[in-house]
């Protein structure tokens, strides 16, 4: 086998898979990375086979996110609220929304009924070569060609999913996420 050349690109696919609630006062507020793979939900979560990938590349460049919901079955007999599910493409990762209204406002948005299956499938625009963004300990992450480094990514990129009305702290839906991205190897 043939060791890969300097920056050779290799698309991959990474994997998450949660249950999401709602909170003690029937709100549905979550937010999904779409570039960090070490933030799938909230802030936490490990992408499958990210930590042995980062051993391997030095890059990656996130190109395309889905998320896959299947309602939790006990619950499709209840009649629910709809959420609205919306992408910010420069967001920071680190706080949900405030309210229905909010959440309608994105351009980029979709409404959802939680008794169905649902899918969004989301195209993740390349952040500008050279564009310096901060991190949560306010470290200047580069951007180079688009690629994002593996120990030190950007908190930008966000799907926030938002509703209200819920049963307090029912468990509404089970997430499948998928992030496909090209890995380079640099080193």
């Amino acid at each position: 086998m043939r060791p890969l050349p300097d920056s050779a690109d290799l698309e991959m696919e990474f994997r998450f898979t949660a249950v999401l609630s709602s909170d003690g006062t029937g709100i549905f507020n979550h937010r999904l990375s779409l570039r960090n793979l070490a933030r799938a939900i909230d802030g936490a979560g490990l992408y499958e086979d990210a930590a042995n990938i980062s051993n391997t590349f030095d890059t990656y460049k996130p190109v395309f996110h889905r998320l896959e919901a299947v309602p939790i079955p006990a619950i499709n007999t209840f009649s629910l609220p709809p959420i609205v599910c919306a992408a910010d493409y420069d967001d920071d990762d680190v706080a949900g929304l405030s309210s229905f209204a909010v959440a309608n406002a994105y351009r980029n948005r979709k409404v959802c009924d939680v008794r169905y299956p649902f899918e969004i499938m989301t195209k993740v625009p390349t952040i500008q070569s050279g564009y310096t963004v901060g991190t949560l300990a306010n470290t200047p992450v580069t951007i180079v060609n688009g690629y994002l480094d593996f120990q030190q990514p950007p908190f930008q990129g966000v799907l926030h999913m938002y509703g209200e009305g819920f049963p307090l702290n029912l468990s509404v839906i089970r997430v499948f996420l998928t992030i496909r991205a090209k890995c380079r190897y640099q080193r």
